[in-house]
């Protein structure tokens, strides 16, 4: 159920970020309707990308989804900074900042093993 309401709320910024909020009454700044959720679009994609946290850790129940979940994550991620709807650099690096691993998490072996 997830993975379809990712894929449906991508498909959404997809057709809504070029249609302008007709409600809005200032006429030289009209922002589009998506911009108005983009509070409640972030924190759905954050938990979209951090679904294979979830699935590689031992002490939770991985569901079946989160492979697929992780992607869709992924494509809406893209979306959003290819409509420009994060204007804020640091916001964006936080988001970022789920999919790379830290150097912690990074196993390093010695070439060529022995």
């Amino acid at each position: 159920l997830q993975n379809v309401g990712l894929e449906f709320l991508t498909l959404l910024i997809d057709h809504f970020t070029n249609i302008v909020d007709s409600d809005d009454p200032s006429l030289e700044d009209q922002e589009n309707i998506v911009t108005n959720f983009v509070s409640q679009i972030v924190p759905s994609v954050k938990h979209a990308l951090s679904a294979c946290d979830i699935q590689n850790s031992e002490d939770s129940v991985a569901s079946e989804g989160t492979r697929e979940l992780f992607i869709n994550g992924c494509s809406a991620l893209s979306l959003i900074i290819k409509k420009g709807l994060i204007a804020d650099v640091s916001s964006l690096r936080r988001i970022l900042r789920t999919l790379i691993p830290s150097k912690d998490e990074l196993a390093f072996r010695s070439y060529p093993e022995s």
